[in-house]
């Protein structure tokens, strides 16, 4: 065994427990971690950063690497001291680290070439998800498959109601943080090292949110202006709500609404933290909450739940929970909130429909789909597809205008 790999046998136990929460017990990734971390906060900052790497690296690459574990142990019961033997040569193989293999090693390179051959085992998609995939995106899933299993870059916001990007950026370089601009995202800043944002003192000051930098294109895409009343119909944990508060400079009347109860109470939170005044929340409590407001907003944030393949850098665990059924489930609702919700718009309104899915499925074909329903009263204004390839989430917004 590589020596290095001896130091870090003790979390064999929480690596077991992790991977297993999320692969057979449908448990989410980032929850599962949150749980993890609460029981071993007297860890070291790199013990803390290999356990969530490789936990991570684990649960992308599953079904690669229980194809290996099964060629070498021809065994269905896991030992997870060798899943990390495996997952620790395959790393090093890659990154060119591994200059003498031994005979264990060798043996493991061979299994995974031989595995590698076969795209949703290499990439590690469920074969279902990838015949999906491969029929709705066609020549571009081979490339997408691969881009999907990169990490996640860390990115965050400048909260625009009590700072700038700029100051914001002196300010984290100041305390030593490495952070950098992106060219064409004019709130975003990028982490280049690894820091506790949550617990940074600037964070808790309302300066900055965690958005991926995608993601914060879908707020100014709603051609917001001060004094207009907003809907964002699926609000969730209010993220792009935030943004919006900030783009109308806390003027105007913005309403956060949502089925779940608990995510507005951390949207509430977050609006005393930022700062954003101008936002109510609104429980969804049957289709009669939607119908009250109809003909009332002059903009809709319609970011709608869906498959999340988009967020698969960040969110792993999403290609071992999603179902066909489920898919079909989600494009349902998905079609039955653009059909209700979309009523709330004035004539001359404007709406974006969102998600962070790359299926067509549930993008072009869902907006569609709706304009033809609709006959004549919406047409559409402009579509935007923001590819994994392009560094960040995938994400696909277009706009509608209520005519």
């Amino acid at each position: 065994m590589h020596k290095k790999l001896s130091n870090y046998l003790k979390f064999i136990p929480r690596l077991t427990s992790l991977t297993s929460d999320v692969i057979y017990n449908s448990k989410p990734l980032d929850k599962s971690f949150e749980i993890a971390f609460k029981h071993l906060s007297d860890l070291k900052p790199a013990d803390k950063e290999f356990l969530f790497q490789t936990a991570t690296y684990i649960i992308r690459y599953w079904i690669l690497l229980d194809e290996i574990y099964k060629n070498l142990f021809n065994t269905q019961k896991k030992d997870f001291q060798n899943i990390l033997y495996i997952q620790q040569t395959i790393d090093r193989y890659v990154k060119k680290e591994l200059k003498k293999p031994n005979s264990s090693e060798l043996k493991i390179i061979e299994c995974y070439q031989n595995a590698s051959k076969t795209r949703h085992i290499r990439e590690s998609y469920p074969v279902w998800l990838d015949d999906c995939c491969n029929l709705e995106l066609r020549d571009s899933w081979d490339s997408l498959s691969n881009v999907l299993n990169n990490q996640a870059e860390i990115v965050l916001r400048a909260n625009s109601l009590k700072t700038t990007t700029q100051e914001l950026l002196q300010l984290l370089k100041n305390s030593g943080k490495e952070v950098s601009e992106i060219e064409n995202y004019p709130d975003a800043i990028k982490l280049t090292a690894f820091f506790n944002v949550f617990k940074n003192e600037l964070y808790q000051a309302g300066y900055f949110e965690m958005q991926d930098a995608a993601s914060q294109r879908i707020a100014p895409f709603l051609d917001l202006s001060t004094g207009m009343r907003v809907i964002d119909a699926c609000a969730g944990n209010g993220g792009k709500t935030l943004h919006i508060s900030g783009l109308m400079k806390n003027k105007g009347k913005i309403i956060a609404m949502d089925i779940a109860p608990y995510k507005l109470e951390v949207l509430k939170k977050r609006l005393k933290r930022s700062g954003a005044f101008n936002v109510e929340t609104r429980h969804i409590e049957s289709s009669k909450t939607i119908k009250r407001m109809y003909n009332s907003a002059d903009r809709l944030l319609l970011d709608v739940p869906c498959s999340g393949l988009g967020v698969l850098k960040r969110n792993p665990d999403i290609k071992y929970h999603i179902t066909a059924e489920k898919l079909l489930e989600i494009q349902k609702t998905q079609g039955e909130i653009l059909d209700k919700y979309s009523g709330v718009l004035t004539k001359g309104g404007i709406m974006v429909y969102a998600t962070c899915s790359i299926l067509p499925s549930e993008n072009e074909l869902q907006v569609k789909s709706f304009l033809e329903k609709k006959q004549g009263n919406f047409e559409m204004i402009e579509e935007k597809t923001i590819s994994p390839t392009e560094g960040y989430d995938g994400f696909y917004m277009a706009k509608l205008k209520r005519i």
